[in-house]
C-alpha cells in the first residue's frame, strides 16, 4: 500500500510522528555525542592528573640524581681548569719536551686527554685518540651546539673558557659521556677532555631506587577498576602496572602514539577499543600510559540517549491520541466535499439538465463555515457555477472552430489546386524537373510553377510571400496570377518582376512583400535567363565530379511589392548536359532542430554532393530526408518549397 492510498487521518498521524522524529533524532544524536565527548574529556583529564602525579615523582627522583652529578661535574671542571692552566704555562715556555712531560703527567695522573692545535687547526700535540675522536666527530652537546661552534666562540672570546658535556659514540657499547674544556690562548687552542662514565653509574644506581618508588606510587593511586595503568621503558619493559592487562600490545601496533608522546610530551586519543593517554619522561626514556575501554566512556551517553528516546515516545503517544480525536471532528466537512466531488465525477456534461445537476452537487456543503474547509467548499460551489458557464462557452467555441477548420481546408484545397500537382511529370525533350511545396500551416505563402512559353522555353517560377497563414496565401494567389499573366504576355524575367512589383506595390497597405525568382530555360541551347528579386540563391550542380558546387548569388533586384519604382535586371547562364539547378525557399536553409540550429547552406551543399547523376525527383527525396533528419521531432517553422530541374540529353 502506498502513502497516497492511506486515509488523511493516518497520514496526519504519520506526519506528526515524522516531525517528532526529525526533531528528536538530532536531539538524541547531539546529546549522545555531547555526553560522550564530555565523558571522554573527563577521563582524559583524569589520565592527565594520574600521569602528572607519576611524572612529578619521577622528576623529583631524577633531580636528586642530577644534584649528585652536578656536584661531581663542578669538581671535575675545577680540576680541568687547573690542568688547562698548566698546559697554557708550558706552551709559554716554548719547550716541547716540557710540554710533553706536562701532558703525560696529566694523562697518567688525572686520566685526562689533551690536544693542542695551532691557528690552522693542525695538531701540535695530542695525548690520546679519544680527544682526536671527539674533535673529528664534531660532537653536539645537550643544547645542540656542535664542537666547531665552540672553537669559533673561543677564538672570538679568548678571555673565557668553554665547557660542555658530550656523548662520544662507541661501536659495541652505550655512548661514552665526556666533559670538554676549550681555551684559546691567541696562538693555540687547548682541548682538555675528561671521561665522565660515572654519570651513567649514578643514573643506573638511582634508577633502581626510582623503579621501587614508582611501583609504590602506582599502587597507591585510586583508580576505576576498568582503568589500566602502566609505566614502560623505551624497550617495552613493564616497570609498574595496575589494573587489567588489556591489549598492551595495541601500542606496539601503533608506534606513532609513542612518537607523538616523545615529540609533544603527552599524547591522548582512541585506538582499537580503548581511550589512551601516554606521557613521556625523557630523562629515563620511560612512558606512563593509561587506558580505559571505550564502552565505559560511552555508557553515560547510552543512558542519556535511552532517556531521550523514552521521553520522545511518550510525547508521540500523547500527540497521536490528540490528533486522532481532533481529526475525527475536523474531517467530517471534508467527507461532504469528497461526496460532492464523487457526484461531480458521475455528472453527464452532455445532458440538457446539466445546470440543475451541478446545483444539486453543491447542496449540503458547509458554505457558511469560516475555516479553511468552508473556504474550500465555497470555492467548490463557485467552480460548479463557473463550470456551467464555461461548458456552454466551450460548446459554442468548438462549433465555431469546426466552421473555421472547414473554411481552412477549403482554402488549402483551392491553394493546392493553383499549384502543379506533386506527382506531375515535367519531363520533355532536353528537360526534366521535379518540385514540391509543404505549407507550415493549413495554407502557406510559397508557390512555384513551370510553364511552356510560345518560343519553346520553360518558364520556371518560385516565390515566397512574407508571413504565413491566410494573409500570406491570399498574397501568394495574387502574385502567382500576376506572374502567369506576365509570362503569357511574352515578357522576359526582369520585365515580369518589374510588372508584378508595380502591381503589388500600388495597393499594399500592410507592406507585405514577395521574394521571387523567375527563369527562362531553353532545352535546345541550355541557356538560362533569370532574374532574382531578393530570393535565396539557387545552386548549380554539375554531374562531373571535378566541378565544384556553384551558388548563383546574383541578385537582380530588391524585394517584390515594396517599392513601386524598383528596377530589375536579369542574368544568363549556359547549362551543360547533366547540369542540375536547385531553386528553394528559406524553409530549406532556415529549417531548425531542437537546439535551434539552422539547416544552412553548408548542409545543403553536403547533401547535394552525393546527388550527382541523380534525377530531379531523387534529389528532392534526398533533400527531404536530410531535412527530416535535421529537424527530428520539431515541427516546420516555415513553408518549404523546392524546384529542381536539369538539362538532359535531347535524345
Amino acid at each position: 500500500m502506498t502513502f497516497n492510498a492511506l486515509s488523511l487521518r493516518l497520514k496526519l498521524v504519520l506526519v506528526t510522528a515524522g516531525a517528532l522524529m526529525l526533531v528528536g533524532l538530532p536531539m538524541i544524536y547531539m546529546g549522545y555525542h555531547d555526553t560522550y565527548d564530555s565523558s571522554l574529556e573527563a577521563q582524559t583529564q583524569r589520565f592527565r592528573n594520574i600521569s602528572r602525579i607519576i611524572d612529578e615523582s619521577l622528576q623529583t627522583n631524577y633531580l636528586n640524581a642530577q644534584t649528585l652529578i652536578v656536584e661531581k661535574i663542578a669538581i671535575e671542571r675545577s680540576d680541568m681548569t687547573e690542568g688547562v692552566n698548566i698546559v697554557e704555562e708550558s706552551l709559554a715556555t716554548d719547550d716541547k719536551s716540557y710540554l710533553n712531560n706536562v701532558v703525560r703527567f696529566l694523562s697518567e695522573g688525572y686520566d685526562a686527554h689533551v690536544a693542542v692545535l695551532d691557528r690552522q687547526g693542525r695538531y701540535v700535540f695530542s695525548s690520546s685518540e679519544v680527544v682526536k675522536d671527539v674533535i673529528r666527530r664534531n660532537l653536539t652537546d645537550y643544547l645542540n651546539v656542535n664542537l666547531a661552534e665552540y672553537f669559533n666562540l673561543a677564538r672570538r672570546n679568548p678571555e673565557r673558557d668553554y665547557f660542555g658535556y658530550f656523548l662520544l659514540p662507541r661501536r659495541d657499547d652505550k655512548p661514552l659521556p665526556v666533559l670538554l674544556l676549550l681555551r684559546h690562548t691567541g696562538t693555540h687552542s687547548i682541548v682538555y677532555v675528561q671521561v665522565a662514565d660515572y654519570i651513567d653509574d649514578v643514573l643506573i644506581e638511582r634508577e633502581g631506587g626510582v623503579r621501587e618508588h614508582i611501583v609504590d606510587v602506582v599502587n597507591s593511586l585510586e583508580l576505576n577498576p576498568t582503568v589500566s595503568l602502566a609505566v614502560l621503558s623505551g624497550q617495552g619493559e613493564r616497570i609498574a602496572t595496575r589494573g587489567p592487562k588489556r591489549k598492551a600490545d595495541a601500542f606496539a601496533r601503533h608506534p606513532a602514539i609513542y612518537a607523538d608522546a616523545r615529540q609533544t610530551g603527552m599524547a591522548t586519543g582512541k585506538v582499537d577499543d580503548v581511550a589512551y593517554a601516554v606521557r613521556y619522561f625523557k630523562a629515563f626514556d620511560w612512558y606512563i600510559q593509561a587506558t580505559v575501554p571505550l564502552s565505559d566512556i560511552a555508557k553515560p551517553a547510552r543512558l542519556y540517549a535511552l532517556k531521550m528516546a523514552f521521553f520522545i515516545l511518550v510525547i508521540f503517544s500523547l500527540v497521536a491520541l490528540a490528533v486522532a480525536v481532533l481529526m475525527r471532528r475536523f474531517l467530517q466537512p471534508m467527507k461532504q466535499l469528497a461526496n460532492a466531488a464523487k457526484a461531480l465525477e458521475t455528472t453527464d456534461f452532455k445532458s440538457n439538465t446539466l445546470a440543475q445537476e451541478l446545483r444539486d452537487v453543491s447542496k449540503g456543503l458547509p458554505l457558511h463555515s469560516q475555516d479553511e474547509v468552508g473556504q474550500v467548499a465555497l470555492a467548490f460551489n463557485r467552480m460548479t457555477v463557473a463550470m456551467e458557464k464555461n461548458i456552454a462557452d466551450l460548446k459554442l467555441s468548438i462549433s465555431r472552430q469546426h466552421s473555421i477548420e472547414g473554411e481552412l481546408n477549403a482554402a488549402r484545397d483551392i491553394q493546392q489546386g493553383m499549384l502543379p500537382p506533386a506527382d506531375r511529370d515535367f519531363r520533355s525533350e532536353g528537360f526534366d524537373a521535379a518540385a514540391i511545396m509543404q505549407a507550415a500551416k493549413e495554407v502557406g505563402g510559397d508557390f512555384y510553377e513551370i510553364l511552356d512559353t510560345p518560343d519553346g522555353r520553360k518558364a520556371l517560377i518560385l516565390g515566397d510571400v512574407s508571413g504565413k497563414g491566410v494573409s500570406a496565401s491570399l498574397l501568394m494567389a495574387m502574385a502567382l496570377t500576376l506572374v502567369k499573366n506576365a509570362v503569357r504576355q511574352g515578357l522576359e524575367p526582369a520585365a515580369i518582376l518589374k510588372q508584378v512589383n508595380d502591381d503589388l506595390a500600388a495597393n499594399n497597405p500592410n507592406c507585405m512583400f514577395v521574394t521571387l525568382w523567375v527563369g527562362f530555360f531553353d532545352p535546345k541551347t541550355g541557356r538560362l535567363d533569370y532574374c532574382n528579386g531578393g530570393h535565396c540563391p539557387p545552386v548549380l550542380l554539375s554531374d562531373r565530379a571535378d566541378e565544384p558546387i556553384q551558388w548563383l548569388r546574383t541578385v537582380n533586384g530588391p524585394l517584390v511589392g515594396v517599392l513601386e519604382m524598383a528596377q530589375f535586371t536579369q542574368s544568363s547562364l549556359d547549362l551543360a548536359q547533366g547540369d542540375v539547378v536547385l531553386i528553394y525557399s528559406d524553409g530549406l536553409s532556415e529549417a531548425m532542430n531542437k537546439d535551434r540550429e539552422l539547416f544552412g547552406e553548408k548542409r545543403i551543399q553536403e547533401a547535394l554532393g552525393g546527388c550527382r547523376a541523380l534525377s530531379p525527383k531523387a534529389i528532392l527525396n534526398v533533400l527531404l530526408q536530410q531535412i527530416q533528419r535535421h529537424r527530428g521531432e520539431c515541427e516546420a517553422s516555415d513553408d518549404l518549397t523546392m524546384l529542381v530541374f536539369t538539362r538532359t540529353n535531347r535524345e
